[in-house]
């Protein structure tokens, strides 16, 4: 499991009764490549602050990625390109996201949830549209798929 707790965040290679061992990942949710640290935490730690577990899907989690256009450009069309990126580098990943969220909903009883990758528009200033693009990835390839998502909006610009 990828975990945070405490602003660490990592994956989990060791758990004993008394302590956990993480691989630390860059902190924020948007690093994920390894520090080369390795962290011991207390499991009492546990009990007193909140747990984030990254990666309650299994081998798939959802990312978001956010791009800024200005507020009077043809934000629709930025829309188009990023919805277009994201759908070429993640497609062939979809199926598998799709059975893991269906295994999820089933298990827990939660309501369904779409793979699809999906823009939402926001308004951060007067003149700045935000697009915020949520999408699923194997939590080992997110920050290449990221990379591979923006890289190829660029392109298309």
């Amino acid at each position: 499991d990828r975990i945070e707790v405490n602003g660490l965040r990592g994956d989990v290679v060791d758990q004993t009764l008394l302590s956990t061992r993480i691989a630390e990942v860059g902190s924020g949710p948007t690093a994920h490549r390894y520090t080369g640290r390795s962290v011991t935490l207390p499991n009492s730690l546990f009990l007193t602050a909140p747990l984030i577990n990254e990666s309650a899907l299994g081998r798939f989690v959802f990312r978001s990625l956010a791009v800024e256009v200005p507020a009077g450009g043809d934000w629709q069309a930025a829309e188009q390109r990023l919805l277009e990126a994201a759908t070429a580098v993640c497609g062939p990943q979809l199926d598998g996201a799709r059975d893991a969220l269906v295994k999820r909903v089933d298990r827990q009883g939660m309501d369904s949830m779409t793979v699809t990758p999906m823009v939402t528009v926001a308004l951060p200033s007067a003149d700045k549209v935000q697009l915020l693009l949520r999408f699923p990835v194997p939590l080992e390839h997110a920050l290449d798929m990221e990379q591979a998502i923006l890289r190829r909006y660029l392109a298309h610009g």
